[in-house]
Formats: C-alpha cells, structure tokens, sequence
C-alpha cells in the first residue's frame, strides 16, 4: 500500500497544472498569477525539495528574461515530471515484452508477456 502523501501530492500536482494559467500570461506578474506560481512553487518543492530550488530559479527568470517562454515551459515540464513521477510510484505498472524468448518460462513466440509491479 503506498502512503497517503503521494495520493496527495500527486492531487495537487493535477490540481496545480489544471489551474495554470497560459504560458504568456506566467510573465505578466497579476495577483492571481502570482498566487499559482506560489501555489506551483509549494507543490514541486513537496515532491522534491531539489526540483523545489530549480522550479524557484525558473519563477525568477520569468520576471527578469527579455522571453520569458522558456522559463514558462521549464515550468510546465516540471509539473509534468512530478505528475509522471507521482504516477509511477502509487499505479502499478505495466511492461509488455514483445520478445520474450530471453525469459526462462516464456510464453510461445508471438504470445506478448506481461509483467506486473506488485
């Protein structure tokens, strides 16, 4: 059973990415943009405090950039990365082999093996 905290997490993830504001709108710096970058900021410091200090770096060159579109979609790439991490670590996961002559017991050639993380 994974713990309760990843369930969350991964809530907020979504949550946050579902409330993002469009990517030329990051920059304008509005009370309400400004409360999601915090909002996102709090969220991807959580997953990973390491990712945190980067996600931070990217909200500050939002505002100090001549183009702040790749700061904006820095951003974005770091929410999708703690949503796909959260994903892996709480679904179970699938793995179809499609060549699974190298597997002792392996099914008849053409049959795919699946293997499930338990």
């Amino acid at each position: 059973m994974q713990p309760p905290f990843d369930v969350h997490q991964l809530a907020e993830i979504f949550d946050v990415a579902r409330a993002a504001p469009r990517l030329d709108a990051l920059a304008r710096g509005d009370p309400w943009t400004q409360r999601w970058l915090e909002r996102a900021t709090a969220a991807v410091c959580a997953w990973s405090p390491l990712r945190g200090v980067a996600f931070d770096r990217a909200v500050a060159g939002l505002r100090s950039a001549d183009d702040p579109l790749p700061h904006a979609r820095r951003l974005m790439t770091f929410l999708e990365e703690a949503r796909i991490d959260l994903l892996l670590r709480i679904a179970p996961t699938t793995v179809v082999i499609s060549e699974p002559r190298l597997l002792a017991g392996a099914p008849p050639h053409g049959v795919p093996f699946t293997a499930r993380k338990r």
